[in-house]
């Protein structure tokens, strides 16, 4: 009898997707879908209302840029023009092209212990 109890108190996956599909229909019955007219209305309220969106916020861009002009928030960056280097850098630049000739990629310190010795 324990048994009878416990299958009749499970319901199976199959009759809880029935009931839920049942549920989700009745639903869409009482649901009051709108008319050609209305939806149409609608439609056109939504592109409008866009329309004036953007324009608002063309506006407010455009006047903000200007006044960023005005006041010269806005100026691009100017390029720096290229100083002189003086003597002294001159010769720094020069002598480290000068070592950096010297010495030679081939050779290691193990190579150069043993030409010392």
């Amino acid at each position: 009898m324990a048994k009878n109890s416990e299958k009749q108190g499970k319901v199976s996956a199959v009759d809880k997707l029935k009931k839920f599909f049942l549920g989700i229909y009745t639903e869409l019955k009482l649901v009051v879908w709108p008319t050609k007219k209305t939806f149409q209305q609608s439609v056109v309220t939504v592109l409008v209302l866009c329309f004036i969106s953007a324009l608002l916020i063309f506006v407010v861009d455009t006047a903000m840029r200007l006044v960023l002009d005005i006041t010269g928030f806005n100026e691009p960056v100017k390029k720096q023009p290229v100083v002189a280097q003086t003597k002294q850098e001159d010769k720094a630049t020069e002598s480290t092209v000068k070592v950096s000739e010297t010495v030679k990629p081939e050779t290691t310190t193990a190579s150069v212990a043993a030409t010392t010795k």
